[in-house]
């Protein structure tokens, strides 16, 4: 059985929102693209989630409404406006604002339930109907990572190779990913096989290894086999809307 690959995004990315307020309350409603994503939604966006995300301003409870004639779910963020926008003198003060906000939320979704997903499954889907209608040979590859020579700079494994190599400061989150690998040589040589292997004509593919490597326990790899005079600073650095900046909480090696 295949993986399910989950590919990190925001909210805004699989659905709109329009947000108003009422007394000290205020109301997100989340529209989402199709049924699928929609029925993703309502098993992950829970009512906590929700209030997690604006724990700084929601002071009671938040409740949350299915509306699957809409493909929505709609929010009650109660106490959430300091009293409500004719009582308190922060600026704009306004459930207007919060669906915005909200769509900066960062969730993990299926691949294939976003743009970049469902086109290689498109891809996959055509490739398979002309093997079957023409015989032309078609074998689907899917490889998972692949690392070594050539790979651009901005890559994660090059980065840290560069600067375990260079012996530099090499900052990095505390993110939990995992990653299969494969090195490029290998992944050359498979593509040779599965172009030249007889009868394997409309097939799928997985090249890959099985299992998963955290990112950290690599990167530390890297630096125990380069014997690397530069620091990896695991935690350095975290993920705020696609940015890395940097954070003290931190280990180093």
């Amino acid at each position: 059985m295949l993986g399910v690959y989950l590919k990190r995004i925001q909210l805004h990315e699989i659905s709109c929102t329009r947000s108003g307020d009422k007394g000290p309350n205020s109301n997100v409603g989340i529209v989402f693209y199709n049924e699928e994503i929609y029925k993703w939604a309502v098993v992950n966006l829970t009512a906590s989630l929700i209030k997690n995300h604006f724990k700084s301003i929601v002071k009671g409870n938040v409740l949350r409404y299915e509306l699957p004639n809409l493909y929505a779910l709609n929010f009650i963020l109660e106490d959430s406006l300091g009293g409500g926008g004719s009582d308190t003198l922060v600026n704009d003060a306004q459930g207007k604002t919060y669906g915005q906000a909200l769509m900066l939320l960062e969730v993990n979704v299926p691949e294939n339930m976003i743009h970049y997903g469902m086109s290689k499954a498109a891809m996959t889907g055509m490739a398979q109907s002309i093997y079957r209608e023409s015989n032309c040979p078609v074998v689907i590859i899917r490889p998972c990572t692949a690392y070594g020579p050539g790979q651009p700079s901005s890559m994660f494994i090059s980065q840290a190779v560069n600067s375990a190599v260079g012996g530099k400061t090499f900052r990095m989150t505390h993110d939990k990913q995992r990653r299969d690998l494969v090195f490029v040589k290998d992944l050359v040589q498979a593509l040779v096989i599965a172009a030249t292997a007889p009868g394997i004509n409309g097939e799928i593919i997985n090249i890959a290894s099985g299992k998963a490597h955290a990112l950290r326990d690599v990167a530390k790899r890297i630096w125990e086999l380069s014997d690397s005079k530069g620091k990896l600073i695991i935690g350095g650095r975290k993920a705020v809307n696609s940015e890395l900046v940097d954070t003290s909480s931190s280990t180093s090696i």
